[in-house]
């Protein structure tokens, strides 16, 4: 089926930090966690669209070393 835009649903933060996004072995993005806000929230922080679908197991790596990183969800759209 496939995968137009992917995004989480996660903690963001003033020092919070980010994860790469990955679609099986293609590197799709990078989502930042890190927000100029000065209180910790939840947020669906989403991917641009992509030109075309993608399909393949979702990794997420998180790519800053000793900042907080907390995925409560996953979310994917084929449209």
């Amino acid at each position: 089926m496939g995968t137009r835009q992917i995004g989480v649903v996660a903690t963001t933060c003033p020092t919070c930090g980010a994860v790469a996004v990955y679609v099986g072995a293609s590197k799709v993005g990078t989502i930042n966690l890190a927000r100029p806000r000065g209180t910790i929230s939840r947020a669906l922080v989403m991917l641009p669209r992509f030109t075309s679908k993608k399909s393949g197991v979702i990794r997420l790596v998180t790519t800053t070393k000793g900042r907080l990183v907390k995925i409560d969800g996953l979310a994917t759209s084929a449209w």
